[in-house]
């Protein structure tokens, strides 16, 4: 059983800032692609909006003041571009199925 997931791209921090405002009931993942130190930067800008976000973050390279600042937005998942894509596609269905099992938990009395 595997629920239709809706994909919402944000193309800037603002765009972003605007969705991490509203409601996140239908958030499953917040998947970050970093372009550069500058988007980087941006994206350190929204931590507080991020907080209780699942992050998943993709870094343009594996600099140690990259990798620094990209642990910065705790993710829980962090890759490079030059790494799999495949696996951020099974962190995301790791997380879409432990989300839909734990919608369907009978609470406890």
């Amino acid at each position: 059983m595997n629920p239709k997931v809706a994909i919402t791209v944000c193309c800037s921090p603002v765009e972003l800032s605007e969705r991490l405002k509203r409601p996140r009931f239908d958030l499953l993942a917040v998947v970050l692609l970093v372009a550069d130190h500058r988007d980087l930067s941006d994206l350190l800008a929204l931590c507080d909006l991020l907080w209780d976000a699942r992050v998943v973050v993709i870094l343009p390279n594996q600099e140690n003041e990259t990798l620094i600042k990209g642990h910065r937005l705790r993710p829980r998942f962090l890759t490079y571009v030059d790494g799999k894509a495949g696996d951020v596609s099974q962190v995301l269905t790791k997380m879409n199925s432990t989300s839909v099992r734990a919608c369907h938990t009978p609470w406890m009395s």
